[in-house]
């Protein structure tokens, strides 16, 4: 493993304005937008593995 830091991409967005930033960490991410059957009451879920992560992240309003 290099002791070099590591890099990932990730955006955060504000709903209610079009405040955007990129942080560069060397992961790849997928955005999409989900349809619930039971409100998400703004939780993230989160699963941590060997070299992947897996995060479900509530946007903050229901769509």
């Amino acid at each position: 493993m290099s002791s070099a830091p590591h890099r990932a991409r990730s955006t955060i967005c504000a709903v209610a304005s079009s405040l955007r930033r990129m942080l560069e960490f060397g992961r790849s991410m997928i955005v999409c937008r989900m349809q619930l059957d039971l409100p998400h009451d703004n939780v993230a879920y989160a699963c941590f593995g060997y070299e992947r992560t897996l995060a479900v992240l509530p946007s903050g309003t229901a769509i």
